[in-house]
């Protein structure tokens, strides 16, 4: 059997085909993607998350949850004594290629059990949890940070998967996961603390959209009871930065960028800020959304070659988490032409990258988040 095919019998099997379909789970014809959110040419884009959609979600993430190879060490050696190895030093969240991947998996696995605790996948998702979560590996977890140069590790992303777990795991009032919870917790402070300790030092904003994604995803968590120093740094380098920003006439795009920068503001924002506030701002923001423009914020991004799965990634990354923001914002615009330009910009962004999650390892390692995020909030 080829590598391709291996993957996709493995890949199959945790899907539950029947063993003559396994084999055909490779490349583009994965069947995971196009399966998952049937979208037709044309189609309308699903607006909600149904049950079938979750357990097809929660089987693909319990397919690579636990997968070691191949992976992105993302870790600075200061010596050739050091492992190269992930596992030994992250021993909860070392698969799903990388562990910013592995963090969201893991919110996502969460996250379909609470909304779905009837789901068949439901005792799978706990055995995970029960497996992968203990006081010593949260201490080795922890300890990585503390090793030379890898104390900003992860930051600001993948330590705000790690408070948006924690967030959902307190969701669950069950024994079981108020224990996942607990465990955690004293990774989830650390993190915390490093991003008060960071916060102040950091004169200047992320552009890339990386900082405000990061920030937005931190919000649940700060608003919780014991994190207000947390909320107030957010909320003051928020309005410092971004607070007078305004979108050019004709923003430009990378040839691989990922994160919808200028939306990934707005959201920040809008969590942030009193609604009359926010809408007054928005409205200086990006003064001319209600008549569609800028357009190129309004596309979906083409990857035209999808040959390339690294380049693919990033479009289909874009689009989805761009399908995630505009919904939430049009919640924001309800009643207003804005909603309506945004909800049908949300829609084809959906339609384009949404059949594409699970076509490839890349994608079903993190398409997957920022898809239940698009359509949890498509959800009324």
């Amino acid at each position: 059997m080829s590598k391709g095919n291996e993957h996709g019998a493995i890949v199959g099997a945790a899907m539950g085909l029947p063993v003559g379909r396994r084999t055909l789970m490779t490349g583009a014809a994965c069947a995971m993607g196009a399966g998952l959110i049937p979208t037709a040419a044309g189609a309308q884009v699903p607006a909600t998350l149904d049950a079938a959609a979750a357990s097809q979600f929660a089987r693909m993430a319990l397919s690579h949850v636990t997968r070691e190879y191949p992976m992105e060490t993302g870790m600075t050696r200061s010596s050739a004594a050091e492992t190269v190895e992930q596992k030994p030093v992250r021993p909860v969240f070392y698969g799903s290629f990388g562990w910013g991947s592995a963090v969201a998996t893991h919110w996502q696995l969460a996250r379909l059990r609470n909304l779905f605790p009837r789901m068949p996948e439901a005792a799978s998702i706990a055995a995970h949890f029960d497996s992968a979560f203990s006081a010593e590996k949260i201490a080795k977890e922890m300890a990585f940070f503390k090793t030379p140069m890898n104390e900003g590790s992860g930051r600001f992303g993948g330590w705000a998967w790690v408070m948006m777990l924690s967030v959902e795991l307190g969701r669950d009032k069950s024994a079981r996961a108020q224990r996942w919870a607990k465990l955690l917790a004293p990774m989830t402070v650390d993190l915390t603390e490093r991003t008060i300790d960071f916060l102040p030092k950091l004169r200047f904003p992320g552009r890339g959209g990386g900082t405000p994604l990061g920030l937005l995803q931190m919000v649940d968590y700060a608003r919780q009871p014991g994190q207000g120093k947390l909320l107030d740094l957010i909320t003051s380098n928020a309005r410092n930065w971004y607070g007078e920003d305004v979108v050019e006439d004709r923003p430009q795009l990378g040839g691989e960028d990922s994160i919808p920068a200028e939306f990934a503001t707005a959201e920040l924002m809008r969590r942030l800020l009193p609604a009359a506030e926010f809408d007054a701002w928005f409205r200086r923001y990006l003064p001319k959304l209600v008549t569609g423009d800028p357009a190129v914020l309004l596309t979906p991004v083409d990857a035209g070659d999808r040959g390339d799965p690294r380049l693919t990634l990033a479009t289909d990354s874009l689009n989805l988490t761009r399908g995630w923001l505009l919904r939430n914002l049009a919640k924001a615009c309800k009643g207003d032409r804005r909603a309506e330009v945004m909800t049908a910009a949300a829609a084809r962004h959906l339609a384009v990258s949404l059949p594409h999650v699970g076509e490839n390892y890349l994608s079903m390692r993190s398409l997957p988040a920022y898809a239940l995020l698009a359509l949890e909030a498509g959800r009324s």
